[in-house]
């Protein structure tokens, strides 16, 4: 059996570190630590996950193969027979700028039953990757993965795949899968265990389900050239959710898609909240170059109505369309174009969150809180969220784990918790999370 065992891994060599606070020695270990954990879950040669990593690998080694492994998969789910599969295999992977993994140009090359043995391991790899990202088509199919998710520790959002919808109708069917997600969610995952991490924050409670949102998926006039007519076209599906939600005390996301659709997003998340008292959500994005004065407009906002709501904050999901895009256009590129400017645009807008985070008073949220969505005006504010992981669905995509901020300066903090660190662009002490159990913390 010696021959399916790994070799141990040598450790993680310290670095040098200056003395800022002990930041970057706190930085170094915990991600040491990630990494190891990381290296620990890896498949052993008898899983089929195994290989489906090994292609994943591949396609990150290889540009051109990663192009056309994609292209494929693309076309995938419409092919009905194995010679369908095989023959789109051939035409996609044997093109001149790719490399293929050692030993598939051989299947690629078979004939006869090798041909449908590649052709079957192939298709078995997508689905089993698929896998990993889709948890269901409807709500019923879904729950079983974020039942799973959830006995980890791990908290979800779902949501649906497919967006910038082309007709009304279409819009429709949107709106009715999410009112799906809405109504029918809640029940179920109200008879899961108990997860006091998972379901409480400095404030208070936090809702179990968790649906995220496109609005390009529920408007075929989702136009920002037109943002009047946009949000008015909007409002009449999205409103009809928010209401369904606010009655189960479902937690709605406004996801953040393409930088053109941004400025119209923002504006429809605020008028929203000041329309519908619901749990509210915002996804924001690092990698863009306006991403400090989004942050600072919207806690301000938050702020000044005294409305209660989360930010997820991502670096984005766009880089390659937005860049091709705004050369293709002659645009400046809104987004930034090497990774040092969004890590550091992401914490620079960390410190915008958590500077406008409501406080919980003497253990207890605002004394003129009228519940968890608000409280008087000028106390309001802005929760962050990070996130860890996720998990996309096909009809629901089941997220992954979260560490949700909260105040900066409040001590009484998870049970898991390191204790303060600095923050690396103001010097600031900061409250936070290191474990590896991607808890909630500053409660």
């Amino acid at each position: 059996m010696a021959i399916f065992s790994r070799k141990a891994r040598p450790s993680i060599a310290s670095t040098p570190t200056p003395p800022a606070g002990g930041l970057e020695e706190r930085t170094l270990a915990i991600g040491s630590d990630l990494l190891k954990q990381a290296q620990g879950h890896k498949a052993g040669l008898l899983s089929a996950k195994f290989y489906s990593d090994k292609l994943m690998d591949w396609s990150m080694k290889d540009q051109g193969f990663k192009v056309q492994l994609f292209r494929f998969v693309d076309a995938f789910p419409m092919l009905r027979s194995a010679e369908a599969v095989h023959d789109h295999l051939v035409d996609y992977l044997t093109q001149p700028d790719v490399r293929l993994p050692p030993g598939m140009d051989i299947g690629l090359k078979a004939g006869g039953m090798a041909k449908g043995l590649m052709t079957s391991t192939i298709s078995g790899q997508i689905k089993s990757m698929a896998a990993k990202f889709i948890a269901g088509t409807d709500a019923e199919s879904a729950l079983p993965g974020l039942r799973d998710l959830w006995k980890e520790g791990i908290a979800f959002s779902v949501d649906l795949l497919g967006e910038a919808c082309v007709s009304d109708a279409e819009a429709d069917e949107y709106r009715d899968k999410y009112l799906d997600l809405v109504r029918n969610l809640p029940e179920r995952v109200s008879e899961w265990p108990v997860q006091p991490r998972l379901e409480s924050d400095h404030l208070g409670s936090i809702p179990r389900t968790n649906v995220s949102i496109k609005i390009s998926s529920l408007s075929a006039k989702c136009n920002p050239i037109d943002t009047e007519g946009a949000i008015a076209d909007l409002m009449t599906r999205i409103v009809p959710i928010l209401e369904e939600a606010r009655a189960r005390d479902v937690f709605i996301n406004f996801d953040m898609e393409q930088f053109s659709l941004k400025d119209l997003t923002l504006e429809l998340f605020m008028r929203c909240c000041e329309a519908v008292d619901f749990r509210a959500g915002l996804a924001m994005q690092a990698y863009l170059k306006s991403g400090v004065e989004d942050a600072k407009r919207i806690a301000d906002w938050a702020k000044r109505t005294g409305r209660v709501v989360t930010v997820r904050l991502v670096k984005g999901a766009y880089w390659d369309y937005e860049t091709i895009h705004a050369e293709e256009m002659g645009w400046l590129c809104p987004v930034w174009n090497e990774k040092w400017q969004s890590d550091k645009c992401f914490e620079d807008m960390t410190d915008v969150f958590l500077d406008s985070c409501p406080r919980a008073l003497g253990g207890q949220a605002d004394a003129t809180a009228e519940g968890p969505t608000r409280m008087s005006p000028g106390s309001g504010g802005v929760k962050l969220a990070l996130r860890v992981a996720q998990r996309a669905v096909d009809c629901a995509r089941g997220g992954g784990g979260w560490i949700s901020g909260a105040c900066r300066g409040t001590r009484s903090s998870c049970r898991c918790c390191t204790g303060w660190r600095t923050s690396s662009s103001t010097r600031r002490a900061i409250w936070t999370c290191g474990c590896a159990s991607m808890c909630r913390w500053g409660r």
